[in-house]
């Protein structure tokens, strides 16, 4: 049996904010350029407002400003204040889906093998392997199980206006994908084909609830860097132990 164990807390402490001396009308244009210029480096972009002209952090969106533009730019309103913030806020969650694929596909492809090895040499020795999984089988579960998530995300994005149920969706949509990425990769060297293929469905609930455990972690920063290595050894510790536990009565 896997056990699980607390690994540590992680502080995020802000500092004290100082008090600013208030600028003087002389300083104001210089100070409201430099402060443009230096927002227009780390990707803040000021929507101009539409009743008196001048620009507001208000509904500045922190984006990636060129894809932004272009988003705009194809929607034909380039210059059109909320089709930006909506291109701007679909460019987000673009870069975090992303990031979240990217590193579960990575962990899928190049950990999982190894972190198999090790959760089975601590906790499994006697399992034995059969090996029904395959690269290639490994590479076509991630296909499908992309093409099925890349649909779905773009449905949840309609929910963006009512913000409680698009969390609640992407919360759900995120612990479908991570626990569709590594039930295989966890299974493929110790089941058999058929093992590979009924244990998934037979345990499908549990599966899901820990990748619904997991996601929100995702969202906290420098745990979210760690996480899909986390993932990949909570889902090895599931499936294997579900899959000892399924041969117990053949043993007997």
């Amino acid at each position: 049996m896997c056990d699980w164990r607390s690994v540590g807390t992680i502080i995020i402490s802000y500092g004290t904010p100082t008090a600013m001396p208030t600028p003087s009308a002389d300083t104001t244009g210089a100070s409201s350029s430099r402060a443009s210029l230096r927002a227009e480096r780390v990707g803040i972009d000021f929507v101009p407002d539409s009743t008196d002209g001048h620009d507001e952090l208000g509904v500045g969106v922190v984006a990636f400003d060129p894809l932004t533009r272009t988003l705009t730019g194809w929607l034909g309103a380039p210059t059109n204040a909320g089709v930006y913030a909506g291109a701007a806020i679909f460019v987000v969650l673009l870069f975090v889906v992303l990031a979240v694929v990217t590193a579960l596909v990575a962990v899928s492809v190049f950990a999982m093998p190894a972190i198999v090895t090790l959760v089975t040499a601590r906790h499994f020795p006697d399992l034995e392997a059969r090996h029904g999984g395959t690269f290639a089988g490994s590479m076509r579960n991630l296909v499908a199980t992309l093409a099925l998530f890349a649909p779905a995300w773009i449905v949840a994005l309609l929910l963006v206006p009512v913000p409680p149920v698009y969390l609640v969706a992407s919360w759900a949509l995120s612990g479908w994908l991570s626990q569709r990425v590594f039930r295989y990769d966890a299974l493929a060297e110790h089941a058999d084909a058929a093992e590979l293929a009924t244990l998934p469905r037979a345990i499908r609930g549990r599966l899901l609830l820990l990748g619904i455990l997991l996601a929100p972690l995702t969202l906290v920063p420098f745990v979210n860097l760690v996480i899909p290595l986390l993932a990949g050894i909570a889902f090895a510790c599931l499936c294997l132990d579900e899959l000892a536990h399924a041969r117990e009565p053949l043993r007997a």
